[in-house]
């Protein structure tokens, strides 16, 4: 029983990191995520972070992986750098 709760948890966490992605993938939530957490995108509408997201010269999608000296490599959901 212990191991079907256990599969089952496992499958559950995998399905919500699945939707987590997707959601943050959108345009839309993307730009609200950068509006709250950017300090120098606050004073932008969402429209006008929409409008920089789409742009590929000013929004980039990094490789998500990174090597850290002494560390390891980190795997991020998602990595990105925007040009504000």
């Amino acid at each position: 029983m212990d191991t079907i709760i256990k599969d089952t948890l496992s499958q559950h966490k995998i399905m919500l990191d699945q939707n987590c992605n997707l959601m943050i993938r959108h345009e839309e939530m993307l730009s609200r995520i950068i509006k709250e957490f950017v300090e120098e995108a606050k004073h932008l509408s969402i429209e006008e972070i929409i409008k920089i997201v789409q742009d590929e010269h000013r929004f980039q999608r990094l490789n998500n992986e990174n090597s850290i000296p002494g560390y390891g490599t980190v795997r991020f959901d998602f990595f990105g750098c925007i040009d504000l």
